[in-house]
């Protein structure tokens, strides 16, 4: 019944240009009651009558397939939202997200999250006033409420609002805690916040609650690293850096800044040789 009202809607376009609207709220009122499975298959019929339509149509069925379980799904479906919207921020920050999650190696999490740090909004007010909206939509997924509030924190730290920020950082924290997979990604925006703060050791408290849920995350690892060495421990820092080196697979931006920190540290240390060696991996692969 959901797909003939649908294809029909599409085929005949008696609702105007937004048609769908309707469908997808119902398909956020099928998520509010729990019935993933019902919002996620309106989605997919909706998006197959139509692929071009709105990013949060698209974001939508991604939190939907996220609370079924099914990241898998969900990578599938932000792929096909960024083909038909290439220069969506959000599409591309959600669907970085979501592959990093899967491998923390994936060269494409990297590069989505990379342009999508380009795309979204400088303007950090702007930022702030649309994750507000999307906040209010979030009730009961928490996946995306960490998200969200991970993005607020962000916008909220650039304009200075140490507080706003913190409290963002935490409700995202909160959330991400109450997933059933941990994402390290999201709380290493928080470690990095607190260090910027010079509150190193509440910082590594974070940091080994990402290693206990994620031994695998390379990032972790170097933020080990640099708080070791800023304590004089410089062999036990470099121990975590080569772990962080060898966690960084394909991903370039991992590999550039464990070989930065390891070139820095052996020439503490008077190793020039060692350090040379890490030196000259940086110059053979700059852009």
């Amino acid at each position: 019944m959901i797909a003939v009202s649908v294809l029909l809607l599409a085929l005949t376009g008696q609702a105007g240009p937004a048609w769908h609207e309707p469908h997808l709220l119902a398909a956020k009122n099928y998520l509010a009651r729990g019935d993933s499975d019902r919002a996620a298959e309106a989605l997919e019929i909706l998006l197959s009558a139509e692929a071009g339509l709105p990013p949060e149509v698209h974001l939508t069925l991604m939190d939907a397939w996220l609370k079924l379980d099914r990241a898998d799904k969900a990578a599938d479906a932000g792929e096909r939202a960024i083909k038909a919207h290439p220069k969506s921020g959000p599409l591309l920050k959600r669907t970085g997200h979501i592959l990093f999650r899967r491998s923390y190696t994936n060269p494409r999490a990297g590069e989505l999250l990379e342009n999508a740090s380009r795309i979204l909004p400088q303007d950090p007010e702007a930022a702030i006033e649309a994750e507000r909206r999307a906040l209010a939509l979030s009730a009961g997924n928490d996946a995306a409420r960490m998200q969200i509030c991970t993005v607020l924190a962000i916008a909220h730290d650039k304009l200075g609002h140490a507080k706003q920020a913190e409290q963002a950082f935490a409700e995202a924290l909160d959330a991400n805690r109450r997933l059933r997979s941990f994402d390290p990604n999201a709380a290493l925006e928080y470690v990095q916040f607190l260090v910027r703060q010079s509150r190193e050791q509440e910082a590594q408290r974070i940091v080994g609650e990402m290693l206990h849920h994620a031994p695998q995350f390379g990032p972790a690892r170097l933020e080990r690293a640099k708080y070791l060495s800023a304590q004089g421990e410089n062999e036990k820092a470099i121990s975590e850096a080569l772990s962080a080196l060898d966690l960084a697979g394909d991903d370039p931006l991992q590999q550039r800044a464990a070989h930065a920190f390891l070139a820095r540290t052996y020439f503490a240390l008077g190793q020039e040789e060692e350090a040379q060696k890490h030196q000259r991996w940086i110059e053979e692969h700059q852009k």
